[in-house]
This record gives structure tokens, C-alpha cells and sequence, in this order.
């Protein structure tokens, strides 16, 4: 039994366990079914089990937090309205603070070891305790006080969204972080904690986290219960994912009269503080104003009517002047790495000579006999011996 833990550790960490097949199974609904008469009366059937102790059992529950809007709005710590943007869509609920939104990591566990949810993401089945319990699409719609938008944007089958508009350059690494957008940088990050829960690789960009950003930076609505339904599929899909929408589900529970025993109150919401990359506010209001401007000038230049504005001469003076000093000061540092370099280039040219004449010494002695320095090893071999010869014969003498 050891053997199949350590096996199934080996696999489940190495992501060979990820196939077809146990997507196969955990698509199929085993509540079609009797219930088994399993010993353990937690799991409808006797693969469920095998499953959560393969999978579930191991897994992390994420830790989900919460921000706090007011600080985030206050215009001397952000020059975005983001808390506008999620109001508009219908995520500050599900990111702000609730005191209520406790949650039992083994009862999360459990919940996704039992969990199915229907292909199309209109109804799921799961265990809680040794009761079966049956949830719709609009069940978590209302425990979540969400909006249903069955016709807006589904962002898990949308392939065609520009996400090209979130990034600051024209040829991104559309996989990193760095080159996004000020704003949109920080609605990644409050997504990672929140409504998208990612921990790790913190500077890498998944398709679905800039789909996500792409609906809030543009104000598009989409579906939120739908979305939340296919995350739970990918969590339990994917060997090395968090649990995530732990205090989703305990709120799901107590609206269909589900009440689990032995809450840890240590499993709450805490607080997400949103650093700003230690800029201040005339910093990031510059470092705004520059995307917009970079943004306008990538687009097609319409004709103007404005005549140019005159130069001011002392500026062009004082701007040459300034440029003078900076090619000066280049030009003494290049010199100064260039008398660097000879003085290393002459160390090395000197110990190169020095070995090719000890090398040179080296062959000669091996392939002549009548070297000096052959001589020299004979003598002191024939010393040697002698003298190991007098100190033998002193000492059979007595």
C-alpha cells in the first residue's frame, strides 16, 4: 500500500496522471446509478473513493481574500476606478469582505471528490456528510447574489477576444505579466486572489486570466456563474490546482439548509492589500497618462487643422546641453572599460606564454632521454635507492 501511495505522489506530481481517461471519469455521473454499498458512507461509490484518495485527498484548499474597495478608490493610492468596473459587473460582492464566508477544509475536499457538474453547466451533484445533494446553475446564482446572464459573454468558450488591447507594446509576450498595462496588471492580481484564484508563477499570463481581464478592463459582461462552474471542472481536472471557491461553496451550503459541523474559524477571509510597485501618486498618474498617449499615437493618425507649436529656443539649447554632458559621460565610461579590458587581455597573454614554454619543457623531457631534467629523476632514483639499500643492510647487521 506504501508503494501505491508513493507511485501514485510520483505521478501525481510528474502530471502523467492527467489523461483522458480520468477526465473520462470524472465527466461521468455516477449519481445515475444506485449508491454502492461502500464502507465508507461518504462517497457514493467505491470509485469516488479511489478517486478522492488518489486526487482530492492531497490536494490544497486555496486561501481566498478579500479587498478592501475603500482603500483601493481612494485616489491616493490608485488613479484607476476599479472599484467602479467590478460594481458594474457584478464582482464586488463576491471580492469584498464578508464575515460570514468561514469554511472546513475537509468538507471542501470531500465536496470535490463527490463533485459532478453537467457539460453544460446547468446543474451539479455532491456529497456533504453521508447526504447526496442536488444544486442548479441558478442555486449558486442566488446563494452568490449573482446577476443571471445566460446570453452574455462566456469567456471559457471565446477564443476571438483582442487581448492584444491589455498590453502597453505592440509585439507582447502575450505570457508574461510585464508588459501589461498598468490598470490591467492590477485587476490580474486582484483576480488571482479573488474570483481567479492562482498561486504561483505570479509573473506568467494564462489565456483564461487575460480573458478574464479583458471583460473587466472593457466592461463586458459575462456569464459569472458559468464561469465559476467550469473553474470548479478545471480544478478537479488538473492534478496540480488549488481547491479554490471555498467560501463560494460553504455559501452555496447554507442556502440549500446545509449546515457542516466543526467551521475552522481560522479558514476566513483575509485581507489583500494591493501594492502599487512603490509608486507614488504623480508617478503613476505619469505612468497612466503615458499608456493612453502611447496607446493614441499606435493608432492611425488623423489630419489636424492646428498649425505646429513654435520651439522655444532656450529649451532646444538647455535640451543639447544636457544631451552633450550625457555622450561625455558615455564616452569616458566606454574609454575606461577599454583600458580595462587590454590590462586583462596582456595578464592573459603573459600566463598563456608562461604555460606553452612549461608545456614545451614537458614534451621535449618525454620524448628525449638525455634530457637535463631526466638526468636529474635518475640521479635521485639511484640516491633513493642507495639509500634505502644502506638502510636495509644497517638492518640485517645486528
Amino acid at each position: 500500500m506504501d508503494r501505491e501511495r508513493k507511485e501514485l505522489r510520483k505521478r501525481r506530481t510528474s502530471g502523467q496522471l492527467r489523461s483522458p481517461e480520468l477526465k473520462r471519469l470524472k465527466q461521468r455521473n455516477p449519481y445515475v446509478a444506485a449508491r454502492s454499498t461502500s464502507p465508507d458512507c461518504k462517497f457514493w461509490d467505491n470509485r469516488q473513493k479511489e478517486l478522492y484518495d488518489q486526487i482530492c485527498g492531497e490536494k490544497k484548499v486555496f486561501k481566498h481574500r478579500f479587498v478592501e474597495w475603500s482603500d483601493i478608490s481612494d485616489a491616493e493610492a490608485c488613479p484607476f476606478d476599479l472599484s467602479t468596473k467590478y460594481e458594474d459587473l457584478g464582482l464586488k460582492g463576491l471580492t469584498s469582505n464578508n464575515s460570514s464566508w468561514v469554511w472546513n477544509e475537509d468538507v471542501v475536499r470531500q465536496f470535490y471528490g463527490t463533485l459532478y457538474i453537467d457539460p453544460d453547466r446547468r446543474e451539479m451533484h455532491f456529497m456533504i456528510g453521508s447526504q447526496h445533494y442536488f444544486a442548479t446553475k441558478e442555486d449558486l446564482e442566488q446563494a452568490l447574489l449573482i446577476e443571471p446572464r445566460a446570453d452574455s459573454l462566456v469567456l471559457h468558450a471565446r477564443d476571438d477576444l483582442d487581448v492584444y488591447s491589455l498590453f502597453r507594446v505592440p509585439n507582447p509576450d502575450i505570457g508574461l505579466v510585464r508588459d501589461l498595462k498598468t490598470e490591467v496588471d492590477l485587476i490580474q492580481r486582484i483576480n488571482r486572489h479573488t474570483i481567479y484564484p492562482k498561486s504561483g508563477n505570479r509573473g506568467g499570463c494564462t489565456t483564461m486570466l487575460l480573458r478574464l481581464a479583458y471583460a473587466i478592463y472593457h466592461g463586458k459582461q459575462f456569464d459569472i456563474a458559468h464561469f465559476l462552474l467550469s473553474e470548479m471542472c478545471e480544478a478537479i481536472d488538473t492534478l496540480n490546482h488549488a481547491l479554490p471557491y471555498a467560501p463560494y461553496i460553504f455559501c452555496l451550503l447554507r442556502h440549500l439548509k446545509c449546515e457542516p459541523t466543526n467551521i475552522d474559524t481560522k479558514c476566513c477571509l483575509k485581507k489583500y492589500t494591493l501594492y502599487l510597485a512603490s509608486l507614488n501618486r504623480e508617478q503613476r498618474a505619469a505612468s497612466a497618462e503615458h499608456e493612453v498617449i502611447e496607446v493614441q499615437h499606435q493608432q492611425p493618425m488623423s489630419y489636424s487643422h492646428q498649425p505646429p507649436q513654435p520651439v522655444s529656443p532656450d529649451s532646444t539649447v538647455a535640451s543639447n546641453a544636457q544631451l552633450s554632458k550625457l555622450i561625455e559621460g558615455l564616452h569616458e565610461k566606454v574609454v575606461k572599460g577599454f583600458d580595462a579590458i587590454e590590462k586583462r587581455l596582456y595578464t592573459m597573454e603573459v600566463l598563456f606564454s608562461v604555460l606553452s614554454s612549461e608545456v614545451s619543457e614537458m614534451k621535449a623531457c618525454m620524448l628525449d632521454p638525455c634530457h637535463p631534467l631526466n638526468g636529474d629523476k635518475q640521479k635521485r632514483a639511484q640516491t633513493e635507492a642507495h639509500q634505502g639499500g644502506d638502510g636495509s643492510s644497517a638492518a640485517a647487521d645486528p
